[in-house]
């Protein structure tokens, strides 16, 4: 399991990650199938609901009340991030 923070194009991607990473959350930008771009967070974790997912989901909603209040963020807290399982 990882989180998803966004979904989004390349550029808008790459901006999100950069910051979060700068804040010490560990952030990748993969392609999508659908042409779009994905912002994930990591560590994961073999459970969904493991005191490391906790904690993960916790720093993106911390870095998320940053996020919102710069022009690129434009408001968007990262409330929505969601835990995705790798397959």
């Amino acid at each position: 399991w990882y989180y998803t923070l966004l979904t989004t194009a390349r550029y808008g991607a790459v901006k999100l990650a950069n910051f979060c990473r700068v804040r010490g959350l560990e952030t990748y930008v993969i392609y999508g199938d659908n042409g779009y771009y994905r912002v994930i967070a990591l560590p994961g974790s073999a459970k969904q609901e493991d005191a490391k997912m906790v904690e993960t989901l916790s720093r993106i909603h911390a870095i998320g009340l940053d996020w919102a209040g710069t022009p690129d963020g434009r408001g968007d807290d990262l409330k929505v991030a969601y835990s995705t399982i790798k397959k």
